[in-house]
């Protein structure tokens, strides 16, 4: 057997023996806020901060996928973000998924934040925001997912 073919099955066998554990040790939590009144055109509207729970043990994880639902009234529209770190990513519609804030500290605090769309000068309610979270806890050193690396101290987005 050659060095190079016993490097890869050495390889591999890490990759087996460590999958499983990287699986079961990945989390989640999710968060309600209460709901808001946007009235005034030209202005954005911030909810509350959410963050993990204390039963949660996010310290010093990452996010991995974000998933966020909110209600209008029927017929109305909306602008509307998710922010968590540093980052913002928009939300083309009420309730969905994104891997967009991937690397973000799992912990939060995340806030949705919304605008009337252009044009638009009636008032209305956001009710039923839902955050959830799921992320990787700190001691993972590399997992390979979404479009980049989750590291113990950051996220490597991949070369596209």
């Amino acid at each position: 057997m050659t060095r190079a073919r016993r490097r890869r099955l050495a390889g591999a066998l890490v990759v087996l023996l460590v999958a499983p554990r990287v699986i079961a040790a990945a989390g989640s939590w999710s968060g309600e806020l209460p709901g808001l009144r946007i009235a005034a055109p030209d202005r954005l509207y911030w909810s509350d901060p959410v963050s993990a729970p204390d039963s949660a043990p996010v310290d010093g994880g990452r996010v991995s996928r974000v998933s966020w639902r909110f209600e209008l009234p029927p017929g109305r529209g909306i602008e509307a973000w998710l922010c968590g770190g540093e980052r913002c990513v928009a939300l083309q519609r009420q309730r969905g998924a994104s891997t967009a804030l991937a690397g973000a500290p799992a912990g939060g605090p995340f806030r949705f934040r919304f605008a009337l769309p252009a044009g638009e000068r009636r008032a209305l309610s956001v009710r039923g925001l839902r955050l959830g979270v799921d992320y990787f806890p700190a001691p993972i050193a590399e997992i390979t997912a979404g479009k980049g690396v989750y590291l113990a101290d950051g996220f490597a987005p991949e070369a596209e």
